[in-house]
């Protein structure tokens, strides 16, 4: 009898292995060079099998679909459709697991896509864009890439700001890619003097949110500990109260932490001192709430950082900081927890803003 069982669970695993390891027709029409009439088709069949599947998408990789993916994308000679498809394939592929991306990279993915960004239509612009922005928001390996010299002479950053008046999708994705790309104090000055700050600027009054919060982690990284750069966006006009403004309390707390972020940054490179109400008011106080005990533990975690960083030099901003609303004794509950590793999305709570307000 174990005999018998063993020969069907050997016979069930040569099944699954030969089920596996067969080519799905689709994908095979795609790499047959024979077949160009039946390519559209077949990539819109690829495109709705792997999306939301990293199984799927780990099969086209595993059979060979990126190089030609990428060879399609980059070739003028293919009909504008069959690229756009490819890009959109590609960018469903990206949001795929860190094996999946990392996956991309190798392929050398991100620089054959800057290469590729053209004119051809906002489609398929917008789509080559998802597809870097996923990357990015994953691995970073290629940040490099965007600085690189193209055809033109130039680097790929201009480019890319040149798109973002096109639309929305435009915005989200170039404002995430730049602020993934922003990491050096190199990055910082170029991104500075391609003009960055006057063309973010109006992006922080967007109506989507999606494009504020990049812009704003963008700044973020623009400014740290960069004088040159501080000084640049403070003398921006009426930039510093759109800051103050995103640190409103009917604002999301992660846009709250962002614009003090970027505020304490500010002060911290010299830019707004520290009597200044903007700081020894509205960030010192918007940091201090961040870190009641009525919020998530994360978001205390958080605000408590970037309220260190904010007095660390300076004493007065330390004396008003520990007799504004019980935060020294707030601060030692903290203490007492044993394993803060227990943040999950399950322990954070939607604060109250109303009862907040009062």
């Amino acid at each position: 009898l174990l005999i018998i069982i063993n020969n069907i669970i050997t016979c069930n695993d040569i099944d699954s292995e030969s089920r596996t390891s067969e080519m799905p027709p689709n994908v095979a029409i795609l790499l047959n060079d024979a077949q160009p009439a039946d390519w559209m088709e077949a990539i819109i069949a690829v495109k709705n099998d792997v999306i939301g599947s990293d199984r799927e998408k780990m099969q086209s990789l595993q059979y060979g679909l990126v190089p030609r993916l990428l060879q399609w994308v980059e070739d003028e000679d293919i009909n504008a459709e069959l690229r756009t498809e490819a890009a959109i394939v590609l960018g469903s592929l990206a949001k795929g697991n860190t094996s999946i991306v990392k996956e991309l990279v190798q392929e050398k993915t991100v620089p054959i896509l800057l290469k590729s960004l053209t004119n051809l239509s906002l489609r398929y612009s917008e789509a080559i864009l998802r597809c870097l922005r996923s990357i990015l928001l994953v691995n970073t390996e290629s940040i490099s890439c965007f600085y690189e010299e193209n055809a033109y002479g130039s680097t790929y950053i201009p480019h890319l700001l040149s798109l973002i008046k096109y639309s929305i999708v435009c915005q989200e994705c170039i404002t995430t890619i730049l602020e993934k790309c922003c990491v050096t104090k190199e990055h910082q000055m170029y991104l500075l003097e391609s003009n960055t700050l006057d063309i973010f600027s109006p992006l922080l009054l967007s109506e989507c949110y999606k494009v504020q919060m990049p812009t704003l982690r963008c700044f973020a990284n623009m400014c740290y500990k960069n004088t040159a750069v501080c000084t640049a966006i403070v003398a921006v006009p009426d930039l510093v109260p759109v800051f103050v403004e995103l640190m409103g309390r009917d604002k999301p707390s992660e846009m709250q932490l962002a614009a003090a972020k970027v505020l304490t940054y500010l002060h911290r490179g010299g830019a707004i001192e520290a009597t200044d109400f903007v700081i020894s008011r509205k960030t010192l106080g918007t940091l201090v709430r961040m870190c009641k005990r009525d919020r998530p533990l994360d978001e205390n975690v958080r605000g408590a950082e970037t309220l260190a960083y904010l007095v660390e030099v300076d004493p007065d901003l330390q004396m008003i900081a520990s007799i504004t609303d019980h935060l020294i004794s707030t601060h030692s509950n903290y203490l007492h927890y044993k394993d803060v590793k227990k943040i999950s999305s399950v322990d954070k709570k939607e604060v109250d803003w109303g009862s907040e307000m009062r």
